[in-house]
């Protein structure tokens, strides 16, 4: 997986995998155009994949009572992928569960003001914030593992955060698909093949125990994988 390439050099791919003249007085027309169109298909991969560079997990205490929750850091809902509670002196194994309907409600309403331990249920509320249930009777900690959006490409000397073959090729399919569809679907797949195989072949990261024991836990942090910089 190559990262960190400048954005300047991922069109200039572009331009290659396209067949498209690399010569500067021809290109000048476009390339704010291909810039805007690689800095949406690097964000547009970064929300369909799981990208290990991308991974955030968060730490914090939500105070007893609290029904809606700011998410901290980088997170948005709908990124989320684990919520866990630190509970009777360690991490419950058992995630919340996605979905608040009207029988959570009427078992035990939030609307009253109705507070029980432990936090079991989550779900979305606005864009960086989700909705508890049931309200904490007391202070509680939870531990959330999701994904961010990659940084903006605005600059030619911006660096991808993602694969910049998969950029290219993901690009020039989609810049072929009005001029030809097969070539572009062809593209495409060879897209996708190179994310599957570079994707699965990135070793998993081992387990953090972060409250080992009965310890408590430190109430804020964030874990990202490191940025390959080849």
């Amino acid at each position: 997986m190559t990262v960190n390439v400048t954005l300047q050099d991922i069109i200039r791919q572009v331009f290659a995998e396209i067949g498209e003249s690399l010569n500067p007085a021809e290109t000048i027309g476009i390339i704010e155009r291909y810039s805007l169109l690689v800095d949406k298909q690097q964000r547009v991969l970064g929300q369909r994949y799981d990208w290990p560079q991308l991974r955030v997990r968060e730490v914090f205490t939500v105070p007893a009572g609290k029904r809606y929750i700011q998410l901290p850091g980088e997170l948005i809902n709908q990124r989320i992928r684990r919520i866990e509670v630190f509970w009777s002196g360690r991490w419950q194994t058992t995630p919340l569960n996605f979905g608040i309907s009207s029988a959570e409600y009427e078992e035990q309403d939030s609307e009253f003001g109705e507070r029980r331990d432990p936090i079991e249920k989550y779900d979305w509320h606005k864009t960086r914030e989700i909705e508890l249930w049931p309200l904490p009777q007391t202070d509680q900690i939870l531990r959330v593992t999701g994904a961010r959006d990659p940084e903006p490409l605005r600059n030619q000397n911006d660096r991808a955060e993602l694969d910049d073959v998969a950029i290219v090729l993901m690009t020039a399919a989609d810049l072929l698909e009005p001029l030809d569809p097969g070539r572009a679907s062809i593209t495409r797949d060879r897209a996708e093949r190179h994310i599957r195989q570079i994707l699965g072949s990135v070793t998993p990261r081992k387990r953090i125990n972060l409250a080992p024991g009965d310890r408590q836990p430190s109430v804020r942090y964030i874990l990202r994988a490191p940025r390959n910089n080849a």
